[in-house]
């Protein structure tokens, strides 16, 4: 006895159907639902005709640069709306702190922060960074070779860094308080 294939049914749909392009028989989830090609087949004959015909792939790139201003338009108008709404909500002119939760003055934030200089203060790593880094100055303005050695700096070490401050010190006024000594990688 031979047997055929024959698809398989459930209610009115075929669990299986033919490709035609490549003519294997594969289930319906490979297909979208109007499309009698795989969707395998599908993709490879859609990046074939991107790569080899100039116009198509021009008019793609096109639709692409279009859609994303569109999205970016929407996308900006939203953020408007939700600072609008955050400023009826918590004041303008303020920002919440993503630590305490609060809403706060810009003037408690540091710039690009989203923690206010509060919770700056308080956070023990925040704490210990800066008693570092004032440690660190304090050695380099004053050449104190107890605190080279403590940070492991030796004298032409600790010469280069003066030199290096004090040209720095010359843009003070062009640079944001916070990053005057941020060339020590701390």
């Amino acid at each position: 006895m031979t047997s055929v294939n024959l698809p398989l049914f459930e209610g009115d749909y075929a669990l299986t159907r033919d490709c035609q392009s490549c003519g294997i028989e594969k289930p319906t989830s490979c297909f979208k639902r109007t499309k009698y090609t795989c969707t395998k087949c599908n993709n490879s004959s859609r990046r074939k005709k991107y790569w080899t015909d100039e116009d198509h792939n021009k008019h793609v790139k096109a639709l692409g640069v279009r859609y994303k201003a569109k999205k970016a338009k929407i996308r900006a108008a939203q953020q408007k709306i939700d600072r609008e709404n955050l400023d009826k909500e918590i004041g303008a002119g303020n920002a919440i702190c993503k630590y305490c939760q609060k809403p706060k003055p810009f003037g408690r934030f540091r710039h690009n922060r989203r923690k206010c200089r509060d919770c700056e203060r308080d956070d023990p790593y925040a704490r210990l960074i800066r008693r570092t880094r004032v440690r660190i100055r304090f050695a380099i303005e004053k050449k104190n070779r107890a605190l080279g050695r403590l940070f492991g700096l030796f004298r032409k070490t600790i010469s280069g860094m003066v030199k290096i401050f004090q040209s720095r010190l010359s843009n003070v006024g062009k640079m944001a308080l916070g990053s005057r000594y941020s060339y020590f990688g701390i």
